[in-house]
């Protein structure tokens, strides 16, 4: 049973791809550095190992890396938060990973998440730090590499429609930046098959793969169908781009909690993110994407969040 390392599995992707390597017949190993937080649904999954590590070490990293087959890179900020900074987690720990892959001789593969856009003169710091970690990557020559460069994700306990839920749930006014910023939201669970599907895959050998949903959608199109699967009806304010800035400096500005949004994030969505000529998902994907209005609407039909990890708890309890 072939071996794979999964550096960011605790994370909300993360542990999607961790699943669906798991059912594919792979044993997966989470490299943590905190083992007794780990989300509770990577302890039950079968042939899943949750280890205590410091990823900055670069011992404890070779360590992990001697005996693997497969490598995936799924760790990832969206704010900046005291150390924990753009160039820390999106290029020098890349580029410390990128080392140990180049001296690691079982590893064939190495599967790096990214972004759509992402590049080394993007308008964001956080679309630059995602380019240059893909420049190292890039540099890799001892084993195959693959970067996979997703539009916004969504999913049961995403941040992105969760926070968007939130509001509208509690706030009977909205204030709405970047109302016309466009995006090719991905399913999670469709991004996890995709990721999984380039795995061994000769195609996807030394190439950037985009990803992105059947539909594209604008940002105040992506709020209303929020609105309507929860059945709500809220006040929306469309916001200018300098009031969309005050806004987010103010967040910034919040102490003791992280920003909902920063002037950063505003930057990013300068960009449309979508796959404009191929969208490497829908080819890798047997099946068809599932849009956000199609998860939006079977989500609202079950009444919540669907748990989809039931299954490996109880057997896990049977043990």
């Amino acid at each position: 049973m072939e071996k794979v390392v999964v550096f960011g599995g605790g994370g909300f992707i993360g542990q999607r791809v961790v699943k669906f390597l798991v059912e594919a017949g792979y044993h997966v190993i989470v490299p943590t550095r905190r083992r007794e937080r780990v989300k509770e649904n990577l302890i039950v999954l079968p042939n899943t190992d949750v280890v205590s590590c410091d990823p900055s070490s670069p011992k404890a990293v070779a360590a992990l890396l001697a005996h693997a087959d497969i490598v995936f890179n799924l760790t990832g900020i969206l704010h900046e938060r005291g150390k924990n900074t753009f160039e820390t987690v999106h290029v020098e720990f890349v580029r410390r990973l990128a080392d140990a892959l180049a001296q690691a001789g079982s590893v064939r593969q190495f599967i790096h998440f990214s972004a759509l856009n992402a590049m080394t003169g993007a308008p964001s710091r956080y679309l630059r730090s995602k380019g240059k970690g893909e420049v190292h990557v890039s540099k890799i020559g001892r084993c195959e590499w693959t970067v996979i460069r997703p539009s916004v994700v969504f999913g049961d306990g995403d941040s992105f429609l969760g926070l968007l839920e939130k509001l509208a749930r509690y706030l009977p006014v909205l204030a709405l930046p970047g109302a016309d910023a466009r995006f090719q939201p991905i399913w999670v669970d469709d991004l996890a098959r995709m990721a999984v599907a380039s795995v061994r895959n000769p195609d996807c050998f030394g190439k950037s793969l985009s990803a992105g949903g059947p539909e594209t959608l604008r940002f105040a199109e992506i709020l209303a169908s929020l609105l309507a699967a929860m059945g709500k009806r809220r006040v929306v304010i469309r916001l200018s781009g300098g009031m969309a800035r005050l806004l987010a400096l103010g967040m910034e500005m919040t102490p003791f909690l992280p920003p909902l949004l920063t002037r950063d994030n505003l930057d990013s969505m300068r960009l449309p993110s979508t796959c404009e000529s191929r969208n490497d998902a829908k080819t890798l994907v047997p099946a068809r994407l599932t849009s956000l209005r199609e998860y939006l609407a079977a989500r609202s039909s079950r009444g919540g969040l669907n748990d989809s990890y039931s299954e490996y708890r109880h057997i896990a309890r049977r043990h």
